[in-house]
């Protein structure tokens, strides 16, 4: 079924297609389910912030044939599919972000967050997020993998409970938010600026418009 192209995404598509300067950012651990090693990253590591979440703080700078493998495949709207919904996964987590840097204009974000398989999209006047198709999520974990050079591995004695994920299960039922803790009142030691939602680098973000969540 065709994907019924909203504004804001036209927008984006058109506007990488020109932009030839694209760095990648990799992104801290799980925010939930990793949540202790994420503090301890946030902690001990150089970070930066990029629509409210952090990321190691070197970006990628991508060679001109790596750049054009990922413009190719996020102008091409059959990368897209209409937002399905909530998923249990513990909130959205960019594992990676696209950056494509128009000279002497605003940058343009793609969050790509392989637990949930979606993808959120910003730029100077537009938000937009939806769900990856299959097969081009497929291609992006696959051309990303190797650029995993400062997260860690998860310790498998540290990952969450069951009885958690229950928690979980009753916190998105209930919308709220992904700074909602599975252990409650002990949240671990994020930076403030996650934790109240703020993000220093970006002060004020466009309205979402056009948002495939309707």
């Amino acid at each position: 079924m065709a994907l019924k192209q909203p504004e804001s995404l036209r927008q984006f598509r058109s506007a990488i297609a020109r932009i030839d300067d694209v760095h990648l950012h990799e992104g801290l651990p799980h925010q939930t389910w990793e949540s202790n090693l994420f503090a301890e990253e946030l902690k001990t590591k150089q970070v930066h912030y990029l629509k409210r979440f952090p990321f190691y703080k070197e970006p990628f700078a991508l060679k001109m044939d790596e750049a054009a493998v990922f413009s190719a495949l996020m102008v091409d709207l059959a990368t897209y599919r209409q937002y399905s919904g909530p998923n249990l996964c513990g909130g959205f987590h960019p594992d990676f972000a696209l950056e494509w840097r128009p000279q002497g204009e605003a940058s343009w974000y793609a969050l790509i967050c392989f637990g949930c398989q979606e993808i959120k999209l910003y730029g100077p006047a537009a938000r937009y997020h939806g769900d990856l198709a299959e097969d081009a999520f497929g291609r992006l974990k696959n051309l990303l993998k190797p650029f995993r050079k400062n997260r860690p591995d998860p310790d498998p004695q540290r990952e969450i409970t069951a009885s958690s994920r229950e928690y979980l299960k009753h916190r998105f039922a209930q919308n709220e938010p992904w700074q909602s803790r599975p252990n409650g009142s002990n949240p671990p030691p994020v930076a403030p600026d996650v934790a109240s939602g703020v993000d220093p680098v970006e002060d004020a973000e466009p309205p979402e418009v056009d948002s495939l969540k309707k």
